[in-house]
């Protein structure tokens, strides 16, 4: 994907920001019957909630949603008003012009994605996005592969990268772990050879934010470099024969495991008929395929890669492959 197709893909939550405010005595919130308006008392520009602000706003100070619901208009934005002057500083949820949530000052943190990514290429020079998504609670997953290349076996090539996860408003914890993409196949799998997440420790903006740029690039640095040691492990699997009478078997087994089910399950079993698994690596490749290639949903692709990351590493393998955990009892 190109950065113009990346911005495009993520477009729902790239004009999201936070604005610290410090409360004014004269500030109030008026109701009309098209919209709901926050007027700070410091002689700022008015902004428009949106309906979720509006939820939001009820919820931050405290609203019951069955007594908001018994109010007239004016006087919920009176009763509003008056709760919010309790609130020394609080921090607005923004999307583009719209008030989207409140919070307190240290509850959000402000990570623009052009500046993620700027970082992003200073780690990993001349990257590409391989894949985009948008998670829950404003959080952007991006797939980024460079030109570093190690071969599995002859002409059985992967390319290093790294999967970055975070919200521009800072409502989950960013994370960066390795990722890696195997160019016969175009299969995508994150894995937590390098797991790095970031400590929030407080400060004015609430974070510590000023220093989340130098450990973005840090983390993305360690996780691309990380591309020997998982193919180490990778071909270690290769040597991990699947008897052809179990194949079916493991395969069950290994989905039952990780509670994959429904549509997800049946396309990864559908491919495994198409091309069934002679040792472990192949195995775990049918669920690499599946949240590469089958399944769009993100919260569907995050399970299945989770379960092909414990099923191959080696800290986990034992427990979570069905050949080994039979062997072991």
């Amino acid at each position: 994907m190109n950065r113009e197709q990346v911005m495009e893909q993520i477009a729902s939550v790239t004009d999201m920001r936070v604005k610290g405010i410090t409360h004014a005595p004269k500030t109030r919130i008026a109701v009309t019957p098209e919209q709901v308006i926050f007027h700070p008392g410091g002689g700022g520009r008015s902004l428009q909630l949106s309906d979720q602000g509006t939820r939001d706003l009820a919820k931050f100070t405290g609203m019951p949603e069955k007594f908001c619901g018994r109010l007239s208009p004016n006087t919920f934005g009176v009763v509003a008003t008056e709760l919010l002057q309790r609130k020394a500083q609080y921090a607005l949820i923004m999307r583009g012009e719209l008030i989207e949530g409140f919070g307190s000052p240290k509850q959000y943190h402000d990570f623009q994605p052009e500046r993620v990514l700027k970082t992003i290429d200073r780690a990993i020079p001349d990257n590409e996005i391989h894949r985009a998504m948008l998670m829950e609670n404003y959080t952007i997953s991006l797939d980024i592969v460079g030109h570093t290349e190690v071969a599995l076996a002859r002409g059985d090539l992967m390319r290093a990268g790294a999967n970055i996860q975070f919200s521009p408003i800072g409502t989950t914890v960013p994370s960066v772990s390795s990722y890696i993409l195997r160019l016969m196949c175009t299969n995508g799998q994150t894995t937590s050879d390098i797991l790095r997440e970031f400590q929030f420790t407080g400060g004015d903006d609430g974070g510590n934010s000023g220093n989340f740029w130098t450990w973005l690039n840090r983390a993305t640095r360690d996780s691309y470099g990380a591309v020997d040691r998982i193919a180490t492990r990778y071909r270690k699997l290769m040597q991990e024969d699947i008897p052809s009478g179990q194949r079916a078997q493991m395969l069950t087994a290994l989905l039952n495991k990780a509670r994959i089910s429904g549509e997800a399950s049946d396309a990864i079993r559908a491919r495994a008929l198409e091309m069934p698994p002679t040792n472990s690596f192949e195995l775990m490749e049918l669920l690499t395929w599946g949240s590469s290639h089958a399944i769009q949903e993100p919260k569907e692709v995050l399970r299945v890669r989770r379960a092909a990351d414990k099923f191959a590493h080696e800290k986990t393998h034992a427990r979570n492959c069905p050949l080994c955990h039979h062997s072991n009892n």
